[in-house]
Formats: structure tokens, C-alpha cells, sequence
């Protein structure tokens, strides 16, 4: 294949290889080679200079997740369970505290948001920890 990528009027054409894998139900999936590292995948991603193709392993991209330290991913769970029970972003957990969704059982709502509470707790313990460690006082 000759993949043509196009990005403000600059075109960048790279032959790509294609791989089959044969799926579980029958028939084949196609696989893209990545014409850097030959690695197999799914997506391959166009350079910042629009100038090259290649995965995500050559372009040293990851995710969000993997750049942010223990607090951040903490933020980042709570908020996740808040959406799962219609909570907002932002604001102290009381604010956040949504009703619970049409739909959903008692039991659920109530799993999900003790499981947002606790780890709100816990980043505070951590926190805590952290600031007895460095200064010699609690967090807050």
C-alpha cells in the first residue's frame, strides 16, 4: 500500500507493508508494518513536522496516564467514577455530589460513589504523609 497522509496541504507518501492475522470467528484482520521498527499495528500516526509515518513506540508517545504522578492519577479515578454516576468536575466532592441516574440500581450508585469518596480520602492521607515527610505538618 501507498498511504498518502495529508496535513495543510503538505502530502507524505510512504509505502506500507500489511500483515493478516487470521480472527478467532474465521476470516482475517489486516495489520499495518511500521516502516521504522516493523512492529504490527493497528494505527500508525503522522510526525509533528507532517513529514513521516509511524507507531506510537517510534514516536515515544504515551498515555496521559503514564505522565502524571500518584495525586494526578488519583484525580483522575475520582473524577472517572463521579462520570460514571453524572457527577461534575471541579469544586469539593460535596458540590460534585450528584443524584443518583435514572436507571441505575441503589446499590450500584451507592458502590460507585463510596469507591469516589475513598479515594478522595486516600489522595488526603497520601497528602498528608507527603507534607509530614517535607514540613513537619498536616495537609490542610
Amino acid at each position: 500500500w501507498n498511504v498518502v497522509a495529508d496535513r495543510e496541504s503538505l502530502r507524505v507518501v510512504m509505502p506500507i507493508s500489511v500483515s493478516w492475522s487470521a480472527c478467532n470467528y474465521g476470516g482475517r484482520r489486516p495489520w499495518m508494518l511500521c516502516p521504522y521498527c516493523a512492529r504490527r499495528v493497528s494505527a500508525l500516526h503522522l510526525s509533528s513536522n507532517s513529514r513521516h509515518l509511524a507507531c506510537r513506540h517510534c514516536f515515544n508517545m504515551t498515555y496521559e496516564s503514564r505522565n502524571v504522578d500518584a495525586i494526578g492519577r488519583s484525580w483522575m479515578r475520582e473524577e472517572k467514577l463521579l462520570k460514571r454516576i453524572g457527577g461534575s468536575c471541579g469544586g469539593s466532592f460535596s458540590s460534585r455530589d450528584p443524584s443518583r441516574p435514572k436507571g441505575m440500581h441503589s446499590t450500584t450508585y451507592r458502590r460507585i460513589h463510596e469507591a469516589a469518596f475513598d479515594e478522595m480520602w486516600r489522595r488526603e492521607e497520601v497528602l498528608n504523609d507527603f507534607c509530614m515527610a517535607r514540613f513537619g505538618c498536616r495537609w490542610g
